[in-house]
């Protein structure tokens, strides 16, 4: 029998290894907002953002993992979270959130449209359409905000964990393996090719992906495992460095939304980057279906079956993943009492 999440029946089934960094605390974030004349100001944006924070009530200790909340003008991706560690060991977090999502704070939907038109341009008769109605008073911010949140919690407690044979590292959280593993090429204490990274079993990244590897360019490459594969996947991009002569039929677009549908991962965005933004956006939906009321997150064809995401979750191939992201949520205050 399958328990809906939506209904807040929950069963426990995964434990999440606990790793413990020694980490900050801060009892309120500090607010910086750019410099240019397009830029809002500090008062705005620090008020705005306390509406959003005080709309998590569930998260708000995780806040106190966050140095500084900024707005950019210059950051390519609508949010971004940076590690900062100081020479004691200590780790805290600064939270980016970019002017161009900042503007449209208002309508989550618009955002991901965008999104998506990066990936399939203008030339089709019928995009998929994102339509998503959040309880906030800033939809698209908080949407962002959860899923940068999802990034601190999966560094916390190590979610996504891999094992290295090449460099040699024992099972281990993926972004101290990230770090170490950037370290030593940056050393040169080993080569591109020597990076080799499997997903520890029974950790969230196992559930959709095998490997890390780092190509020559010093990019890392995560790789998809065969039942979660595509071949369309690897036509998808966002942002930069995409393929600009990468052209879609109708045809591809209807059969890579239904295999997502079928498939393990959480939104399209998520299976063509990384387990990282994976977890991300699995965070966000479980985190709506289990704390909020009413709230709607679909991506719909005129012409074709859509997704409703916040039922995707109780589908065979999801349970793996919506049991371990319950388990973390409705333990995260109990867990959290451990770092601070």
């Amino acid at each position: 029998m399958l328990f809906e999440i939506r209904r807040r029946n929950f069963i426990k089934i995964m434990t999440v290894s606990l790793i413990i960094w020694p980490s900050l605390s801060f009892a309120k974030p500090v607010f910086e907002t750019c410099t240019n004349e397009s830029c809002v100001n500090l008062e705005e944006f620090s008020s705005t953002m306390t509406t959003v924070m005080n709309e998590v009530p569930e998260l708000e200790w995780v806040f106190g993992f966050i140095r500084k909340i900024q707005l950019s003008d210059t950051l390519k991706s609508n949010a971004d979270v940076k590690i900062k560690r100081l020479k004691t060991g200590q780790i805290f977090f600064d939270l980016i959130i970019s002017t161009k999502a900042y503007v449209l704070k208002d309508n989550i939907s618009k955002i991901l449209n965008s999104k998506e038109v990066t990936v399939f341009g203008n030339s089709i008769a019928d995009p998929p359409q994102y339509l998503i109605e959040l309880p906030s008073k800033y939809p698209g911010l908080f949407y962002i905000t959860i899923h940068e949140l999802g990034h601190i919690v999966d560094h916390l407690f190590g979610v996504n964990q891999l094992q290295c044979a090449t460099p040699k590292i024992e099972s281990v959280a993926i972004y101290p393996v990230l770090h170490a593993v950037t370290r030593s090429l940056n050393k040169k204490e080993i080569q591109f090719s020597d990076v080799d990274c499997v997903t520890l079993k029974n950790s969230f990244s196992a559930v959709s992906w095998s490997k890390f590897l780092v190509k020559p360019q010093g990019v890392g490459v995560y790789v998809r495992t065969p039942k979660s594969d595509h071949t369309l996947l690897d036509k998808v991009c966002y942002y930069e460095n995409c393929n600009k002569n990468v052209t879609w039929t109708q045809k591809e677009v209807y059969e890579l939304y239904d295999f997502l549908i079928a498939s393990s991962f959480t939104t399209l965005y998520s299976a063509n980057f990384s387990t990282l933004e994976e977890f991300g956006e699995a965070f966000v939906i479980n985190y709506l279906a289990m704390y909020t009321e009413n709230s709607t997150y679909t991506v719909n064809f005129k012409n074709h079956k859509g997704i409703d995401f916040l039922n995707k979750i109780n589908e065979p191939n999801y349970i793996a993943k919506r049991n371990l992201l319950s388990s973390i949520l409705e333990n995260i205050e109990e867990r959290s009492n451990h770092l601070k």
